[in-house]
């Protein structure tokens, strides 16, 4: 969850460098719908992009049982972003 948030404050970063040069930008929910619509964060992106999020509960895994993942893209696909919550090995 730290590498997710500190992921959206890098991007947020780069969200204000662009709207210093005069891009549209908006939010983009990231929603929990298991969870009944809960907000698990925000991401603001360029205006036109396309965004798809998801977030995912593994009860079985009592380590780690919510993970979330981001794409959001330009819409020509000339450019992206992408956010893996978690990746597991083995």
């Amino acid at each position: 969850m730290r590498r997710l948030l500190v992921a959206f404050s890098l991007l947020g970063f780069a969200a204000l460098a662009c709207a210093q040069a005069a891009i549209a930008m908006r939010t983009h929910r990231i929603v929990d719908e298991q969870q009944g619509g809960l907000v698990l964060g925000t991401i603001t992106v360029p205006a036109r992009w396309n965004v798809k999020s998801r977030v995912v509960w593994t009860y079985a895994d009592v380590s780690h049982p919510v993970r979330a993942t981001l794409r959001a893209e330009a819409p020509d696909g000339s450019a992206w972003v992408e956010f893996f919550g978690s990746v597991r090995v083995g």
